[in-house]
């Protein structure tokens, strides 16, 4: 099995899980671990067509914390998770 579905095997995700991808309207904070300011958009798109590729519906987060974590809350409630 070539490497790329084998990893697609092992990491496929469980049919319950949700993801989350956060959007990139919120202020950008350079920290040690981060690649940069220049290379925020260009990862962004990258998860979000690996998410596409892979066929893994995703929740776009979008807004100020508050508004994020009411975003989630109200999914999980709608999915039983809360």
């Amino acid at each position: 099995m070539p490497c790329p579905s084998l990893c697609n095997s092992l990491i496929k995700p469980a049919s319950d899980t949700i993801f989350f991808l956060c959007d990139t309207d919120i202020p950008y904070e350079d920290t040690w671990d981060r690649s940069g300011q220049v290379h925020r958009i260009r990862m962004q798109r990258r998860i979000e067509s690996d998410l596409i590729a892979r066929k893994i519906p995703f929740t776009f987060l979008r807004g100020s914390l508050e508004q994020r974590i009411q975003s989630v809350m109200s999914l999980a409630k709608i999915c039983g998770r809360v």
